[in-house]
């Protein structure tokens, strides 16, 4: 099984994700079957880009798992990610 880099894990901190919703979103055994920069792909690094630090495939793919944990539309470009909350959308720290 490979563990996440720390540049996954940061990406999935920040995000508010755990490492374990992460895997078991992928995965239904729970355990980690992709590459070390999160990406389900376990032939990611090497294939999809070079370095280990910069997988453009974990960005996309977590905008793609909080649209559907919280229903909103996420719309990607180069320019980054703009999201449509079109549903309403459970603020940490909202009375």
């Amino acid at each position: 099984m490979t563990a996440f880099n720390t540049a996954a894990k940061a990406e999935l901190r920040d995000c508010l994700i755990t490492q374990a919703a992460w895997r078991r979103e992928w995965f239904t055994d729970g355990k980690w079957h992709g590459d070390a920069c999160g990406c389900p792909d376990d032939r990611c690094i090497g294939y999809h880009h070079d370095s280990p630090d910069d997988c453009g495939c974990l960005r996309v793919l977590i905008s793609l798992y909080q649209s559907r944990q919280f229903g909103i539309r996420v719309h990607a470009d180069r320019s980054g990610t703009s999201m449509d909350f079109g549903a309403q959308v459970p603020w940490r720290g909202a009375s």
